[in-house]
């Protein structure tokens, strides 16, 4: 069986070099797994932060080289210049794409997250390494 894992999703509140095109595929598919969920739950669909998903991708790339799941530790700074007053964080490891967005939306607070209506934006950030493909998800609003 495939190793899966996930970190409590982070739930901020505050007051007022991208690789190839298998990169941009992987964050285009994922985007668009989660606007369906969130088309059947009557959420507006997620706007991607391309500037933001760059730094989602390195965290995944961190990730991978580490071995392990961990948060950003100071997402109210990489959302700095940006319209928001809450923001959260889902990370996670699994097999494929399909296999981390399952146990995403299986675990509580990852779905609390992707259908949450006062996100409106996302940063999707995805990589690869062996046969794991490690996920970066922010999101805010």
């Amino acid at each position: 069986m495939a190793a899966l894992a996930l970190a409590v999703a982070m739930v901020v509140a505050f007051p007022a070099g991208e690789a190839g095109a298998g990169n941009r595929q992987d964050r285009a598919y994922l985007l668009g797994l989660m606007n369906q969920s969130r088309a059947k739950h009557q959420a507006q669909p997620l706007k991607l932060d391309a500037q933001l998903s760059r730094y989602a991708r390195r965290h995944s790339e961190q990730m991978a080289s580490r071995g392990h799941l961990f948060h950003t530790a100071d997402l109210a700074a990489k959302l700095q210049g940006r319209q928001w007053h809450v923001a959260g964080e889902n990370v996670g490891v699994g097999p494929s794409i399909d296999a981390v967005y399952k146990a995403f939306l299986n675990s509580p607070p990852h779905r609390r997250n992707i259908l949450r209506q006062d996100f409106d934006h996302t940063a999707v950030g995805v990589t690869e390494q062996g046969s794991q493909v490690w996920v970066t998800l922010i999101f805010y609003g």
